[in-house]
C-alpha cells in the first residue's frame, strides 16, 4: 500500500521483503491477495515468473535509484517478466492495487 506521496514523482510504499531463499522462491505463489496487502519486494532481481499464481499481478522493476524502469500490468499465471539491463529490484502487487506507480516514478519500499 502507498503510505504517502512526496511531490509528484516520488512515492513511498510498504511491502513484504523477500529475503530468504524460500521467500524468494515462493514469492506470491499460492497466496491470496489479502495475504500480502502491500505486495512483495525482491532486491537484486531483474526477472520474475508467475507460475501457479491465483490472481493477476502488477509488476514494477526499479533501477539502482529506485526509479521504475519497466512495468507490467494485469500479468496472469504462467508468464515471465524481465526488467531489462537497468532493473535491480522488483515490486509485485495484486493487479490494480497501486495505480499511481508508473515508469519514471521513484519508489522507496519500506518493510511491511
Amino acid at each position: 500500500m502507498i503510505d504517502h506521496a512526496i511531490g509528484s514523482e516520488s512515492l513511498h510504499c510498504t511491502a513484504t521483503h523477500a529475503k530468504t531463499f524460500y521467500e524468494r522462491l515462493l514469492g506470491l505463489m499460492f497466496s491470496s491477495p489479502s495475504a500480502y496487502p502491500g505486495g512483495m519486494y525482491f532486491a537484486n532481481c531483474s526477472c520474475i515468473h508467475t507460475c501457479f499464481m491465483r490472481y493477476k499481478l502488477d509488476v514494477f522493476f526499479m533501477d539502482v535509484n529506485g526509479v521504475i524502469c519497466r512495468e507490467f500490468r494485469d500479468v496472469g499465471a504462467w508468464k515471465v517478466c524481465a526488467g531489462g539491463r537497468e532493473a535491480v529490484s522488483v515490486l509485485e502487487t495484486c493487479a490494480g492495487l497501486m495505480p499511481a506507480l508508473k515508469v519514471g516514478v521513484a519508489v522507496s519500499v519500506g518493510q511491511a
